[in-house]
């Protein structure tokens, strides 16, 4: 799992604390980063990692089998539909069907190994109702993805409007990582995080917006703090490959550098498929008004243009030209 892959996949698996509460404070502050000719690009490769990878949060909602492809449904695993049954039984003895009820913890075996144990506040065992909250703790559990989790997520749902079977839904969650570590033949990474996510689908658009006071993620070499942050990705579903818009701003810290910088998008970022941006602007701050502008190309090519003294132009021979690959292998 590249640094990407486990960084985005840090913010999407978010569903839970199972166990005591996690630390989801905001980092302590930091000085800010000092920007020189020396760790620009490094600056630059783990800030841009930082951010492009925090667009995929939503893939980890599907962690654990709460969802399924065709939309969200509480009968995607064996816990699930025991707690689904449960909840249905509770209300049926009491003749309420708009009591929240509280049902588990429900233990079951994951498909190739270890346990995956969840709990629940719902309220409808058919959809999901604002104010359902789900727990869930890992064992050892091994999905049959290649990757093995441990630790607890856990998550509330804050809005929902629409079909979950039917693919077209707004749907919000209040999320929060407790010492999640997912392990698999390249690396082991553990995270942390206090987040609000919304996932959009419906027609042929769908969007991610993941915002937070803290995540962090360390792959025991490498680790990054965001803080403050705000992401929001939209796909276009009626093209192919699918095109992507991306806005982007907070503050990282990185083990790639000292101190803190903060970033925000400037201009969309482009892109298409799984490719990096094709257009659009990156700006990156640091101390004394130190910046870094990253502006792409195209999906393979990107630029760097240097402001080190902070006096609002680009620094003579501040120009980089680099691929993608180059910018973001910077960071390990």
């Amino acid at each position: 799992m590249s640094k990407r892959s486990f960084f985005f996949l840090a913010a999407a698996i978010l569903t839970g604390c199972g166990g005591g509460g996690a630390d989801t404070s905001a980092p302590a502050p930091t000085a800010t980063a000092t920007i020189t000719s020396s760790n620009a690009i490094e600056v630059a490769g783990a800030t841009t990692d930082a951010a492009l990878t925090s667009t995929q949060f939503d893939e980890l909602a599907d962690f654990g089998g709460l969802f399924s492809q065709g939309g969200m449904t509480m009968s995607a695993s064996d816990a699930s539909v025991t707690l689904a049954k449960k909840t249905a039984q509770l209300q049926a003895t009491t003749g309420a069907t708009t009591m929240a009820v509280s049902v588990g913890p429900e233990t079951t075996a994951c498909p190739l190994g270890g346990t995956m144990t969840i709990s629940a506040t719902i309220e409808n065992p058919e959809t999901l109702t604002v104010g359902d909250s789900f727990s869930l703790s890992y064992l050892n559990c091994d999905l049959g993805d290649g990757i093995v989790a441990n630790g607890g997520i856990g998550f509330t749902v804050s809005s929902f409007n629409g079909d979950l079977t039917g693919g077209s839904f707004d749907l919000g969650f209040n999320l929060q990582i407790n010492q999640l570590q997912l392990v698999d033949s390249i690396e082991n990474v553990t995270m942390n995080g206090d987040l609000s996510l919304s996932l959009n689908e419906g027609g042929t658009t769908a969007s991610v917006a993941l915002s937070g006071v803290s995540l962090s993620v360390t792959n025991g070499v490498d680790s990054y703090v965001l803080s403050d942050f705000s992401t929001t990705a939209t796909v276009d579903l009626s093209v192919f490959p699918e095109a992507f818009t991306l806005q982007s701003s907070g503050f990282l810290m990185s083990s790639a550098f000292d101190g803190e910088v903060q970033f925000s998008t400037t201009v969309a970022l482009q892109g298409s498929g799984e490719d990096n941006p094709l257009s659009g602007e990156f700006l990156i701050t640091g101390a004394d008004s130190a910046t870094i502008k990253v502006i792409p190309l195209d999906s393979l090519n990107v630029r760097l243009e240097l402001d080190l003294d902070g006096d609002q132009a680009v620094d003579a021979n501040g120009v980089i030209d680099m691929t993608w690959q180059e910018l973001l292998d910077t960071t390990g």
